[in-house]
């Protein structure tokens, strides 16, 4: 949850913008690179996000306005950000029984910021793959469900003002709904 980390984590993982060196990694890199790698995969934070699952507003702008600062100065901002976007999967939803939204507005308004974007592109990537193995059902059922899930959770995005982000959203049902589509093309 520390920025600093964050951000060192990132740099071992992905090459800099700013290196353009094509000389091939040692073996001692390779490793702290694959360790890195997957302490990030499986760490499922959000930062800004204490013990009782409340999300400190200030506290997550303050981490990635540091990520984004310490990335941008060892060029790697673009792959920061769409690793803060999957990492913010794991965002509950709002704490108020009066809100309705399916994701806790200050994640949000984060995600749906205009220099957000890879971080919204990071986010619904790690929705996508987060479904994981699963049986090609011929019907295309399946998708058809998640993408109605999606549509109807970009429209919640859109009627809070969320646009950026619910356009995200509608994209990743598109997707699921052309999926469908091809399935039952495919097994017709």
């Amino acid at each position: 949850k520390e920025p600093d980390f964050f951000a060192q984590l990132i740099g071992l993982i992905y090459k800099s913008t700013k290196d353009t060196s094509s000389k091939k990694p040692s073996q001692e890199n390779q490793k702290a690179a694959s360790n890195a790698y997957t302490l990030l995969r499986e760490a499922s934070f959000v930062p800004g996000l204490d013990v009782q699952d409340s999300i400190d507003v200030q506290k997550i702008l303050d981490w990635i306005q540091q990520v984004k600062k310490i990335c941008t100065k060892s060029g790697h901002l673009e792959v920061a950000l769409l690793n803060i976007g999957k990492k913010l999967i794991h965002s509950p939803a709002n704490g108020h029984a009066t809100d309705d939204l399916w994701i806790h507005k200050s994640i949000a308004e984060v995600i749906n910021l205009p220099e957000n974007e890879r971080m919204r592109e990071g986010f619904t990537n790690e929705l996508y793959n987060s479904r994981g193995a699963h049986i090609i059902d011929p019907t295309g059922a399946p998708e058809l469900q998640l993408a109605e899930k999606y549509f109807h959770q970009a429209d919640e995005l859109e009627l809070y003002g969320y646009s950026r982000f619910a356009e995200s959203m509608r994209n990743l049902a598109e997707q699921y709904k052309y999926e469908a589509a091809k399935i039952r093309s495919d097994y017709s």
